[in-house]
């Protein structure tokens, strides 16, 4: 099963059901957003919040021991939701 998957050393790619697609979380990006992350790929926890905007509005959402806490300011049906990361290996 997994849940992210780890790009390279800079960053990390998971599935938003939300969004119905992949968002990339930076952990090293000199001179942009990071975000710390706490190592662990079965139950991540990312913080701060990721706040994303495309052409249909705005995702954000908080990733906490492998749940997706999804914000009220998201445009999409899962605001003010929680669900389970999806397993990458099963898309």
């Amino acid at each position: 099963m997994a849940l992210l998957r780890k790009k390279e050393y800079e960053y990390y790619v998971f599935h938003c059901p939300g969004c119905n697609e992949d968002h990339v979380i930076y952990t090293r990006n000199p001179g942009g957003p990071e975000w710390t992350f706490d190592g662990n790929m079965e139950k991540p926890t990312f913080s701060p919040s990721i706040k994303r905007t495309n052409h249909l509005g705005i995702c954000h959402l908080v990733i906490t021991k492998g749940e997706i806490h999804y914000c009220g300011d998201c445009f999409h049906e899962q605001q003010n939701k929680i669900c389970q990361m999806v397993d990458l290996d099963r898309q």
